[in-house]
């Protein structure tokens, strides 16, 4: 969902103030690298902008609901990391996952149709857990972020935060 949000700014704001210490904002949402960059140039329907800042104030997408700009996730999670620490230090990235390379694009994603059945989807899905962040980070159709509330020492002092992962 996060590629249809207009102004993400106001997303992170909103999750700032009401999650509590150690509350989660997971999402999973399209990664456009170059694995599925043809893909989703050419055969999805929804646009994406690399060139956009999706922390700026300004709308990302038109008036038109559903609209979309699927580059946001992945300018997030690479080119506007730092940005996004930076104006929302409660918020840390807790994980970045790339995921995906045979298993979307060959269900359809959300389409009804499907290139392959639940049982060979099952086999890419576990071919794809074995394959390495380092190669995903550039193959992937998809990514996982999961964006974690800091502790809030006056709250607290004596929970610890429980990272997710190590990427």
């Amino acid at each position: 969902m996060l590629h249809h949000i207009e102004r993400p700014r106001r997303l992170f704001a909103e999750a700032v103030r009401v999650l509590r210490p150690l509350g989660r904002l997971i999402l999973m949402e399209p990664a456009v690298t170059a694995g599925s960059y043809f893909f989703y140039r050419f055969f999805h329907p929804e646009p994406f902008d690399m060139s956009v800042d999706p922390l700026g104030g300004v709308p990302l997408s038109s008036p038109l609901p559903y609209d979309s700009n699927q580059a946001i996730p992945t300018l997030l999670a690479t080119c506007y990391r730092h940005e996004l620490t930076r104006d929302f230090p409660e918020l840390k990235l807790a994980l970045v996952r790339w995921t995906s390379i045979l298993a979307y694009p060959l269900s359809g994603g959300l389409r009804p149709w499907s290139m392959v059945g639940p049982s060979v989807a099952a086999v890419l899905l576990r071919f794809e857990d074995r394959v390495p962040q380092s190669i995903m980070r550039f193959l992937a159709f998809r990514i996982l972020l999961v964006l974690q509330r800091d502790v809030n020492e006056a709250c607290d002092p004596m929970v610890t935060v429980k990272v997710l992962g190590s990427e």
